[in-house]
């Protein structure tokens, strides 16, 4: 079947616990991942029988990242709290009790009609053009005085739901603004330290004189390779 798309309201309705979840997930896995290079001390028996090195600069690189994302997020998350943020859903609030008042009026007012595209959100996803359209030829159904009264309050809600909408538009923008800014930072932080990281793994291997000895004997095969020590292997 077809997906319907998400009304503002919808949209505005939606909580941020399954972002928070997200995030907080996102955020043990870099612990994790940090926890795993730091207790990594043995591999399966066969790849590699010396003890293995403790990665502590890929661990200090996880753990400054995921306190950077954390210092990053939180003025995100908290913006939703905002003044801002608060403003703008109640302004949405509102338009959502303007929108019912409209359809419940014409609901009232057009017993005779049956198409509900007249009672029925009748001010949401459509352009002012069409809505005066609608009301114009709503307009033309009837003389009656408390008719005419009921269109003048749709068309008059109309302009409160546009100034309304011009408000949150106004507010909204420096909100958003301001969290792309934390979210672009986070994103370098990733970035940086992915970079960091696998420069690291692109690092040579330094290997001790004990452990070069270790390995020639070792994989020598059929040939006697003795590892002489120079003045480097005291």
């Amino acid at each position: 079947g077809s997906t319907a798309a998400l009304t503002q309201e919808q949209i505005a309705a939606l909580t941020l616990d399954k972002v928070i979840i997200l995030y907080a997930c996102v955020g043990a896995l870099f612990i994790g991942a940090a926890a795993l290079f730091y207790f990594s001390k043995k591999v399966p028996p066969g790849i590699l029988i010396e003890k293995t090195e403790k990665a502590n600069k890929a661990l200090y690189t996880l753990l400054i990242m995921t306190g950077l994302l954390i210092t990053f997020f939180a003025p995100v998350f908290s913006s939703y709290n905002s003044p801002e943020q608060k403003k703008i859903e109640a302004i949405e609030k509102q338009i959502g009790i303007r929108n019912k008042s409209v359809d419940s009026t014409l609901k009232a007012s057009l017993i005779s009609v049956k198409d509900t595209m007249f009672y029925k959100d009748f001010l949401k996803n459509k352009t002012d053009k069409v809505i005066s359209l609608q009301i114009d030829s709503l307009k033309t159904l009837s003389n009656d005085p408390t008719f005419t009264a009921n269109l003048d309050f749709v068309s008059k809600t109309k302009e409160a739901i546009k100034e309304d909408n011009s408000i949150i538009a106004s507010t909204k923008h420096p909100l958003e603004t301001y969290r792309m800014k934390w979210l672009f930072g986070a994103l370098a932080v990733v970035v940086v330290a992915t970079s960091l990281l696998h420069e690291r793994q692109k690092e040579p291997r330094r290997m001790g004189c004990h452990e070069i000895s270790t390995n020639g004997f070792r994989y020598a095969g059929t040939f006697s390779i003795r590892w002489s020590r120079g003045n480097h292997c005291k």
